[in-house]
């Protein structure tokens, strides 16, 4: 039998219950609050507007978070980016590289019966004072290589899950890379005779192309929107029907504003200075730009040099922006 004891103090009333395994339930009449006593552990039950807030926190969690690019300093230089998610004690993460790695190992032995390492990187995720929370761990032969129209592979995925605390995904505030296995920086630079290299068409005959001014203007508006985070202007460079936008094809306007903002929200003092303009054809320009920025995460500065091309159509509109390498 259930035993109900009513405890009276000036207007504060409680009820309190003992179930049948013998825990203390007290339920407070005035404020709806639910203290379960179980020994010397004490349990506060939520009430609905704290399940509420607790449902728009799980909410966001589970929403793809994407952080700022890390560079390898080895090989080709590959930038590495990754996504995550939380939902039900899980992290979901998917990494990916911008070139193919699979030929960037460290060469080992002789000329003709030497092969590559593996290369090989650890992704750390740490708290805001960098401390270590969740390392991942990834050899390159377990990504999913992305092959471009020609069947060359010009990107590399991995997906994966792993278990994590709530709270700890909250506490995840930067990420960092290490690296092994890798040959040195720049040795990519020399020929590899195994290695597909990617047909880049040379600027036609100053005689044949007539350099629109015009569109050199709107890429310099385009470049200095984006400086300034000016996302109406962006959109007003842009076609209604982007092919494709760095990694993204056919991104939609909500995809590309998600994108400026993530990268926007992790970085600051960025500026791109024009190096160089060169007409392909009357419509496809390469762009050399040098990229400088301070990551918030790390308060470090960071500067790298891209090859741009931006494709216009019969409107004088931006359809493709992607990097050439």
């Amino acid at each position: 039998m259930m035993t109900v004891i009513i405890i009276m103090s000036g207007i504060a009333c409680s009820d309190v219950t003992q179930d049948k395994q013998g825990r203390i339930i007290k339920t407070n009449r005035l404020t709806g609050e639910i203290v379960i006593i179980d020994g010397d552990k004490i349990t506060k039950l939520k009430d609905e507007k704290e399940l509420r807030v607790e449902e728009e926190e799980t909410k966001k969690l589970g929403e793809a978070r994407y952080w700022p690019s890390m560079l390898i300093d080895a090989g080709n230089r590959p930038e590495i980016d990754i996504t995550t998610k939380w939902v039900d004690n899980m992290l979901y993460y998917q990494i990916h590289s911008n070139q193919n790695l699979r030929d960037q190992g460290e060469y080992v032995g002789g000329y003709m019966y030497g092969s590559r390492k593996t290369p090989h990187m650890n992704i750390q995720l740490n708290d805001e004072n960098g401390f270590l929370i969740k390392e991942l761990s990834l050899d390159v032969s377990q990504m999913t290589a992305i092959q471009d129209s020609n069947g060359q592979i010009n990107s590399m995925v991995y997906k994966g899950v792993v278990g994590l605390d709530r709270k700890l995904y909250k506490n995840i505030k930067g990420c960092d890379i290490t690296w092994s296995n890798f040959e040195k920086a720049n040795t990519a630079d020399k020929p590899d005779r195994n290695l597909k290299q990617e047909i880049i068409p040379k600027p036609l005959n100053t005689d044949e192309v007539v350099v629109d001014n015009l569109k050199e203007e709107k890429i310099k508006e385009y470049i200095n929107a984006e400086d300034n985070r000016d996302f109406i202007t962006i959109c007003k460079l842009l076609s209604n029907n982007v092919n494709r936008y760095w990694d993204i094809l056919s991104p939609t306007l909500i995809q590309l504003q998600k994108r400026y903002q993530n990268v926007w929200s992790n970085v600051e003092n960025a500026n791109n200075t024009i190096i160089s303009i060169i007409a392909i054809d009357e419509n496809t320009f390469d762009v050399m730009t040098r990229f400088s920025y301070t990551r918030i995460s790390d308060a470090k500065n960071y500067s790298k040099i891209s090859r741009v091309r931006y494709i216009f159509n019969a409107d004088n509109k931006i359809t493709d922006i992607y990097e050439i390498k």
